[in-house]
């Protein structure tokens, strides 16, 4: 193997690692968000879980797109061509991609997981909140039950 080669791949297993520590505080962040949608009546905590997220996400995106850049700049159109090439020269470089790989798509198959789940629990507080709401105007009187129409109106 040339220096260049294991210069290249030392930025690639860079990359994966920065990806790997992103990816873990996604999910970690996720399973923060959930725990509180599940469990708690005080979610004040909620924007700053939010804000983290969208932070993590953009870093992960960046990554993501280092990635290909490295692929693409390696003439790789992806991670099997890469495992490929070097499953013959270098069985240990493969070796370290392939688990390193291999972690960030278990990552990211839980950050999916949290996430869709997730997005039943803020469904779930949503219709319980619409609900509640239908139910105080009901008490106080309410003829009508006001809800917002697709242009925004009270309909």
């Amino acid at each position: 193997m040339t220096p260049t080669l294991s210069l290249n791949y030392a930025v690639l297993l860079t990359l994966l690692d920065h990806e790997i520590a992103a990816l873990r505080l996604f999910v970690t962040t996720l399973q923060e968000e959930q725990q509180l949608l599940a469990r708690s009546t005080d979610v004040s905590t909620l924007p700053d879980i939010v804000t983290r997220k969208t932070e993590l996400y953009r870093q992960l995106s960046d990554l993501g797109r280092q990635r290909t850049s490295w692929f693409v700049s390696a003439a790789l159109s992806g991670m099997q061509s890469l495992l490929e090439r070097t499953r013959q020269s270098d069985p240990a470089v493969t070796q370290e991609i392939a688990a390193k790989w291999e972690t960030l798509l278990g990552l990211a198959r839980s950050a999916r997981a949290s996430n869709e789940t997730n997005g039943r629990l803020v469904r779930t507080r949503m219709v319980y909140n619409r609900s509640a709401l239908d139910a105080i105007r009901v008490a106080s009187g309410a003829t009508t039950l006001s809800t917002y129409g697709a242009d925004g109106r009270m309909g």
